[in-house]
């Protein structure tokens, strides 16, 4: 008799991806106080979206993202 190995679930692999909003102005002031971001993926929006401002330094990260 062979000792059988547990079945294990398969967890499929996730990915998270950086999001940063570098202003290219002359001046130090930028021109609104925060802007949202929507994550597409195929052309199709996903309904996941970030607010980048000041406080979270124009930077947001969308996270556990299937691959």
């Amino acid at each position: 008799n062979k000792e059988k190995t547990p079945w294990t679930p398969m967890i499929p692999p996730t990915r998270n991806i950086k999001v940063t909003k570098n202003w290219k102005l002359l001046t130090a002031e930028k021109p609104v106080d925060k802007i949202e971001v929507e994550l597409y993926k195929d052309g199709v929006a996903t309904g996941k979206k970030l607010e980048l401002n000041k406080n979270n330094n124009w930077s947001g990260e969308f996270k556990n993202l299937e691959v």
